[in-house]
Formats: structure tokens, C-alpha cells, sequence
């Protein structure tokens, strides 16, 4: 029984040993495989694809195989080519019909129609691509069902339907027209050929296309007519303008006439307009914004808001004589005008007392007047974006006048007064004497010297040490921008 053991796992080891890994890029899905075998071949049986004689395998099948090594595996898809009577049944890997008919020695016009699985498409259109399935990772080799294979696919069905040439002769000249259509009716609206009430097609609309057919085309006489605020190209054969309105079921009413008269006859590309003369009264209303007033508070502390009165907007209306012509607007009068609602002031009360409060910090307890909740970021010389090189004499210098390094910020000066004292949690004291394109609001760049460069992305109170500066320099309403989650 030992020795049993022992050679079976003289087996396993040398089983292992042999295993190389190699990956499968199975239609453009890669999968990690193993294999004892030594050609591409046999790695591929290994692995349980089966190749087959219709299949793009890079590098061929006889090639040694070796460790890490990718096999590319394409599948051609079946196509349907009907054809001139023809039926041709095969798999190709090309994906247009252009270069499927080109393989398949298939000529083609640019007036053919092509049809894939029943849809129109052009002929340099991409076909759909076949479905692959990914093996499942870790499945057993030797299984009754390969994980590679795919249940057989329907064929991409390609229809070439050859355009035939119609001659259609209209006013005597007669004009080349390619179609792929039954019947003449068909082949006219395809072309965009408008045939109005009137015209005469021979033969019928209803007949059978068939190559060299003339087609006639008599046509009646065109007009065009506006009325209402709508333009009609129309044909007719009325004799008078008015035949043309009774056509058309359009009436004059009232002071409405048309132009030219209706007793005027019809000539080829005769125009007609219908004149419409109405007046009518509207209301129009106008909202009016509301203004929003800040009051300082002398009871509240600094950065506390209150709204003490919400604001609603103001509502006039107006009553305008309006005069139409052709059902447009041709001028207006201001009948009389009142207010309907007065707009409401929208008041917001903020606070001016300044009250010192003490903070508990690693280098003992700080006194500040004012804390502000900003989006704190860091840079260095090297990352400021000056363009300077570190020889340059202003490399590294602030607005202020003083070198880049820890304890040197960068502020909105509308926000922040410069050479401000502060006290930034994580980084320690601060003093803002540096500004920036981008610092704007409540933004804070944290400097660094390029040496102990530090990353700050993240949103933290920013304390305001020291005697508070006099009030004409405070800023009362900080902006509410950059907005924290945003």
C-alpha cells in the first residue's frame, strides 16, 4: 500500500512539474490556462477547445508551446449569401458585406440593396459579432460538454437585391432612375418623386417594375398657398384662385381677402396668399424679484444667520390690444397696467460679536475668534505651477514675500485677511500669506518646502488666532463655495 501511494504521488509531482501556464484569447476574451502538452495543439485539447479547420490560430497549431504564453483563437461566423438565383453557404471572418461579396467574387453596384438578416444596411457596416463563451475558471478537463463550445448559430443572412434602371419622362426629358422596388408607385416615393392630386403616372403606380420601362409623368399646374401661418405647394387644376381656396376648404371671413383677386387665373407657379386681419385682448403678467437684505446683529456671534423674514416674488399684470395679420402679430397697445401682488424683501440677519473661545492643541491651548469649516489642499514650489526653475531668484516666494514652507498658506484674501494667524488641525500653525488663481472661497492651500511635501485633499476647520482685525476688515458673510461633499 505504501509503495502504491508513493508512485502515485511520483505521478502527481511529475504531473506538475511538466504543467506550463498559457493563455487563451478565445474572440477576443483572454483565460488563464495549464497544459503538460508541447505544441499549441495540444494545448488547446488540453484545455478543452477543439480547433477547427475555419478557426484564425496565432501562432499555428505545430508551434511549441511555452510558459505565459498567449494563443489567439478566432471563430469564423456562417453567413447566407442569396445572390442572383444563387444560395452560397460558408463561415467567413470578414466583418462587412463589401468584403464578404469581395471573397466571394460577388460584384455589386452602388444602386444594389443590401439586406442583412432583413434590415437594410450599408455595405461597409460592421456585422453583428458572434457570441462567445467564457470557460468557467476551474472546471474539470475531460467534461462531457467543453466550456468552449457555443450552441450552433444561426447564419448572418446577406440578400442582394440588384437595382433595375427606369426611365421617367417628365415634360419630355427623360431621367435615369435605379431602383430595387416592385412596382413603379414604389420605386417614384423611394426616389422622393412627390406626385400630387392631379398628376397623371402611365404606366399605373400599381405596375411591375421591369428594365428599360418609361414612365410618364404629366404633371398639373403648381401653386403655392399660405394662409393661416401655413405654406402649401400643392397641384391643381382648378381654373381660378378660388377653385384653388375651394380646394384647399380654405374661406375668407369677415375683413380677410387674398392676393391676387379671386377671379385671377391659375398659371404654373401662380402664388396665393390669404390675408387674415383679427384682434383680441390678453392678460400678461410679469412676476417682479424680491431683494434680499442682510442685517447685522450685534447680539449674535460671528457666522450665526438667522432668517427673519422669507422673501416672495411681486406679481404685475397687463392688458395689451393685440392686432393680428396672417395670424401674426402686427402691433400692440398697453390698454392698462396694475400691480397685483408687491414683491416681498427676503431679510437675513448675521452675526457681529466676536467672542474669543479656547482650543486644545498638541502645543497647548490656542485662543481664536473665529473658526471656518474650509477645503484644505497642499503645495510646494516644485507643484505651485509657476513655471519657475529652482535657480529663478523669485522660486518659491510668496505673494507676501516670504519662501514656501510648512506655515505659509495660501488664502482667498476676500475671505481671509493676509498675514492672518491661524491654526490648521493635522498641519499646526499658520500664517496666510500666500494667494492663488485657484484659492478662491473657503479654500486653503497648505504650503510645504519641496522636501516634506505633504497631500491634503479634505475638508477641515481652520481657526483664526490672535486679536481680531478691525471690523471694515472682517468679512462678515463668508461664501458658501466650494460646497463640502461636492
Amino acid at each position: 500500500m505504501v509503495c502504491v501511494v508513493a508512485f502515485l504521488g511520483f505521478l502527481w509531482y511529475d504531473y506538475e512539474r511538466t504543467r506550463v501556464p498559457f493563455t487563451i484569447i478565445f474572440n477576443g476574451q483572454p483565460s488563464a490556462e495549464w497544459t503538460t502538452h508541447k505544441t499549441v495543439e495540444g494545448a488547446l485539447l488540453d484545455a478543452g477547445l477543439k480547433p477547427t479547420s475555419a478557426d484564425r490560430i496565432e501562432p499555428d497549431l505545430n508551434s511549441p508551446i511555452s510558459p505565459g504564453q498567449a494563443i489567439s483563437v478566432e471563430r469564423a461566423i456562417p453567413v447566407l449569401i442569396e445572390a442572383d438565383g444563387r444560395v452560397i453557404e460558408g463561415q467567413t471572418h470578414e466583418r462587412t458585406s463589401r468584403t464578404i461579396f469581395a471573397q466571394t467574387g460577388i460584384g455589386f453596384s452602388d444602386h444594389d440593396q443590401i439586406l442583412v438578416s432583413g434590415e437594410v444596411k450599408d455595405a461597409d457596416e460592421e456585422l453583428p459579432a458572434p457570441v462567445s463563451i467564457r470557460p468557467v475558471e476551474g472546471s474539470p478537463l475531460g467534461q462531457e460538454q467543453s466550456p468552449w463550445e457555443q450552441p450552433p448559430a444561426r447564419p448572418v443572412r446577406l440578400v442582394l437585391k440588384r437595382a433595375v434602371t427606369l426611365y421617367v419622362d417628365e415634360g419630355g426629358i427623360a431621367t435615369p432612375l435605379y431602383t430595387t422596388s416592385t412596382t413603379i408607385g414604389e420605386a417614384l416615393r423611394n426616389r422622393d418623386i412627390i406626385l400630387y392630386l392631379g398628376d397623371r403616372v402611365n404606366p399605373s403606380l400599381g405596375s411591375r417594375v421591369a428594365p428599360g420601362l418609361k414612365v410618364y409623368i404629366q404633371r398639373s399646374k403648381s401653386v403655392e398657398l399660405a394662409a393661416d401661418g401655413h405654406a402649401l405647394r400643392t397641384r391643381t387644376r382648378g381654373r381660378t384662385v378660388a377653385d384653388v381656396l375651394a380646394q384647399q376648404s380654405v374661406s375668407l371671413v369677415g375683413s380677410d381677402f387674398v392676393e391676387p383677386p379671386e377671379s385671377t387665373p391659375i398659371q404654373e407657379g401662380t402664388g396665393i396668399r390669404v390675408r387674415r386681419v383679427a384682434e383680441a385682448r390678453v392678460i400678461e403678467q410679469q412676476t417682479v424679484p424680491f431683494e434680499t437684505v442682510w442685517q447685522p446683529d450685534k447680539d449674535s456671534e460671528i457666522d450665526q444667520q438667522r432668517l427673519e423674514q422669507d422673501g416672495a416674488e411681486g406679481l404685475t399684470q397687463r392688458r395689451i390690444e393685440v392686432v393680428y395679420h396672417d395670424g401674426k402679430e402686427s402691433s400692440r397697445r398697453l390698454d392698462s397696467e396694475w400691480v397685483q401682488n408687491e414683491p416681498k424683501t427676503k431679510i437675513i440677519t448675521y452675526g457681529t460679536q466676536i467672542v474669543p473661545h479656547e482650543l486644545q492643541t498638541e502645543d497647548g491651548p490656542l485662543t481664536y475668534w473665529r473658526k471656518v469649516r474650509m477645503l484644505a489642499t497642499s503645495y510646494s514650489p516644485a507643484t505651485s505651477g509657476s513655471g519657475k526653475s529652482p535657480s529663478h531668484p523669485r522660486y518659491g516666494i510668496t505673494f507676501s514675500g516670504i519662501p514656501v514652507k510648512k506655515g505659509i498658506v495660501a488664502v482667498d484674501p476676500k475671505v481671509m485677511a493676509l498675514r492672518s494667524d491661524l491654526y490648521v488641525p493635522g498641519y499646526g500653525p499658520a500664517m496666510a500669506a500666500d494667494t492663488g488663481g485657484s484659492v478662491k472661497g473657503r479654500h486653503i492651500d497648505l504650503g510645504y518646502s519641496d522636501d516634506d511635501l505633504v497631500r491634503w485633499y479634505r475638508w477641515v476647520d481652520v481657526y483664526l488666532l490672535g486679536p481680531p482685525p478691525s471690523p471694515d476688515q472682517i468679512r462678515w458673510v463668508l461664501p458658501n463655495w466650494p460646497r463640502e461633499g461636492r
